[in-house]
């Protein structure tokens, strides 16, 4: 019988190939539990971005909001600035014509009191000069129907009586 060939080198050969095969898969399960890992990874930062970028369009249409209100404060601000301007003016005006009208006014006033100066003035002499004439010249005085003359000759009159009395007053404090 012949011999048959030995078995052994096809076994080792297979057992070489079958451990060749195991270091294989086990490098391609570690592969896999690699790649497996890096996709759970992937996975978890791709989520934590799509939060991030939904966050971010949440924040940029809040500013975006923001703007627009600050932009009608700018517009409400600008707006109460102009009117504020406006009654600035109008106090402005206003302020120059009361002054003009008080300016007026006091020039009227100052006028006034020089007519009236004068005719205190002319009114004193024509008192001086009916004291010291005799009285039945005062008969002959014309009468006029001039409520301000009577009234400023009784004044006239009150001052004199004041007059006298002070006077009176002044000559016996000085006789004491």
């Amino acid at each position: 019988m012949p011999r048959a060939p030995s078995l052994t080198p096809l076994h080792d050969c297979f057992r070489d190939w079958a451990d060749e095969q195991r270091q294989v898969e086990d490098e391609l399960r570690d592969s896999l539990e690699a790649l497996d890992a890096y996709q759970r990874q992937l996975e978890s930062w791709h989520k934590a971005l799509a939060e991030q970028r939904s966050e971010l369009e949440q924040e940029r249409e809040s500013l975006a909001a923001d703007d627009g209100e600050a932009a009608e404060l700018r517009a409400d601000l600008e707006a109460l600035r102009a009117e504020l301007q406006e009654q600035r003016d109008e106090a402005a005006v206003r302020e120059a014509q009361l002054r003009a009208t008080l300016d007026a006014e006091r020039s009227d006033v100052a006028a006034q009191q020089l007519r009236w100066d004068e005719d205190f003035r002319r009114m004193r002499a024509l008192l001086d000069q009916q004291a010291s004439e005799p009285s039945a010249d005062a008969a002959a005085e014309p009468v006029y129907d001039d409520p301000l003359r009577e009234t400023v000759l009784e004044q006239f009159g009150k001052l004199r009586k004041q007059q006298a009395g002070r006077r009176a007053a002044d000559e016996s404090a000085a006789a004491s």
